[in-house]
Formats: C-alpha cells, sequence, structure tokens
C-alpha cells in the first residue's frame, strides 16, 4: 500500500528533478557486433612498441558479439568485459565521488591498485581509471603515484541513436600508445 508521504515524496523528486532531467541508468547487458559496431578514432604508437594498440583493437574486431554487462549504481558504476576480472578493461568499480578512489588487489607478492573515478555532465557519463602494479617488498599502494606510462582509461557513455542503443567512447593510453575508438552497444533483449 503506498502512503501519502510517499506520493508526497515521489510528487516532490519530480518536481526538484524531472524524469526528462535525470540521467538515464545504463544498468543492463548490452551486445556489440564490433565488425560493425566498431569505428577507430585514432591509434598512435608509443614507445618501443611495434603495434602498439593495434593487436587490440584487430582482435575486438574480429568478435562477432561482444556483450558487456553495466551495474549502476548510487555511489559506483561497474562495467563487466567478455572474461571479466581478465579482462584488463575490468575494473572492481568506478567511484562516484569528488575525487578519485584506490581498488586495491593483493596478487600475493605484488598488487594492483586502480584508481578510478565516475563523473556525471548532464546525461553523459564518464568514467576514468589508471591501473598500476608494484611489489609489496618494495612499496604499499598508498605510498606510490602512477607514472605516465601506466595504464590509463576513460571511457565515455551516452544515448545512441534510438533509445536502447549505448555508446561507449573509449580512450586507452600506456607505454604502447593511445588508441581511441567509439562502440555501439544495444540493450540485450
Amino acid at each position: 500500500m503506498t502512503t501519502p508521504l510517499v506520493l508526497a515524496t515521489i510528487f516532490l523528486l519530480h518536481i526538484v528533478v524531472p524524469p526528462a532531467l535525470q540521467p538515464p541508468n545504463w544498468s543492463g547487458t548490452w551486445t556489440s557486433r564490433p565488425a560493425e559496431d566498431v569505428e577507430v578514432i585514432r591509434l598512435t604508437p608509443g614507445t618501443g612498441a611495434a603495434r602498439g594498440w593495434r593487436p587490440f583493437i584487430e582482435a575486438l574486431t574480429r568478435k562477432p558479439l561482444y556483450e558487456i554487462a553495466v551495474t549502476q549504481e548510487a555511489d559506483q558504476v561497474v562495467i563487466a568485459f567478455p572474461g571479466g576480472e581478465t579482462n584488463m578493461l575490468t575494473v572492481p568499480g568506478f567511484a562516484m565521488a569528488a575525487a578519485p578512489s584506490d581498488h586495491v588487489v593483493d596478487r600475493g607478492e605484488w598488487w594492483t591498485n586502480s584508481r578510478t573515478m565516475a563523473e556525471w555532465t548532464g546525461a553523459t557519463l564518464e568514467l576514468t581509471a589508471t591501473t598500476y602494479t608494484g611489489w609489496w617488498r618494495s612499496a604499499a599502494p598508498a605510498d606510490v603515484q602512477p607514472r605516465p606510462t601506466d595504464f590509463h582509461m576513460r571511457f565515455v557513455l551516452s544515448q545512441g541513436e534510438v533509445p536502447d542503443e549505448l555508446v561507449l567512447h573509449a580512450t586507452l593510453t600506456d607505454e604502447k600508445g593511445e588508441v581511441e575508438y567509439r562502440q555501439r552497444f544495444r540493450r540485450a533483449p
């Protein structure tokens, strides 16, 4: 049974933040056909990398179907890419915060830190992450700052041309160079 207080709260929320102004909820499973849905914008080789990010793009566009799962909550956004935790694009979560958040994974003698952040700009969601590693015997994650050659990701999620289309604009950077691409996804049934 809906109480008058609940109805009043819903009414006030629609006045304060009309549905058209609320950020979209990207939660769910999304599919892409990379051969048709991936557009490479820029591919720049880094130092000492013969092929740079080209093998990544070649492998991505050879896949007949590519599926991601997005979990969007008030305090974080998680995108699970194919392969889950073994995929370098999957990080523990992008923190919805004013400052980046660290996610440390203990891998035995060494550690991995993913420094993440998520921010809304209108109906567009920007996700950033820098992943770097170190040996416990050398330094704790809190004592280490990322280097320019560490792995940096920037994802911008936005509405596609139709309501159930998501556009992932990705920029990936490390010692191999930089790749920028756009990939269209459709909500899975």
